[in-house]
């Protein structure tokens, strides 16, 4: 996931100012608690459009071990799969490098539905769905509505576009098809 550097940085400055000597919390802790912040922060405010309830994530517990990379900043460097990896490829490599399963890689998956693709960062541009603000279930809902037409990116490889505002990659109709 390139592209990620800023917020990298702002949790970097975030573990240093709550170190665990005079906290207890680890950068993993502080790392967990981020996510679900953004969890709770991405919920649409509309019950209708979210299809339920408003949820609030706790933090359960603290303590989590830290992996330790030179700069400190993160864990180990993996390479993350290529945005034109197939689903055969994207699940075996989740299930080797962080022991997920089909059904927790899917579920992982759903991010899709925050943020944008970048032209720089993966070679494709635009958004997975209508509202990429919203951390809901809109992504796996898009991909299964038709029809999609394909394009060119500004890597020269093909995505699919749905309507000017939103794309998915070659991988994501594999996804579908499997």
């Amino acid at each position: 996931n390139d592209g990620l550097e800023g917020a990298v940085d702002a949790l970097h400055n975030l573990t240093l100012l709550y170190d665990y000597e005079h906290t207890g919390l680890t950068r993993a802790d502080i790392w967990a608690t981020a996510a679900l912040v953004a969890a709770q922060d991405a919920q649409p405010l509309d019950e209708e459009e979210a299809g339920r309830g408003y949820f609030f994530f706790m933090q359960e517990y603290s303590g989590r071990p830290t992996c330790d990379s030179p700069d400190g900043k993160g864990g180990p460097y993996h390479q993350m799969p290529e945005a034109t990896a197939n689903t055969e490829y994207v699940l075996s490599y989740f299930n080797d490098m962080f022991n997920l399963t089909a059904f927790e890689t899917v579920a992982l998956m759903g991010a899709h539905s925050l943020g944008n693709m970048h032209a720089e960062n993966s070679g494709f541009e635009g958004a997975w769905v209508p509202h990429p603000k919203n951390l809901d279930n809109k992504y796996y809902g898009e991909l299964l509505l038709a029809p999609w037409e394909q394009h060119m990116a500004p890597n020269g490889q093909y995505q699919w576009q749905k309507t000017s505002e939103f794309f998915i990659t070659e991988n994501t109709v594999d996804e579908i098809e499997d």
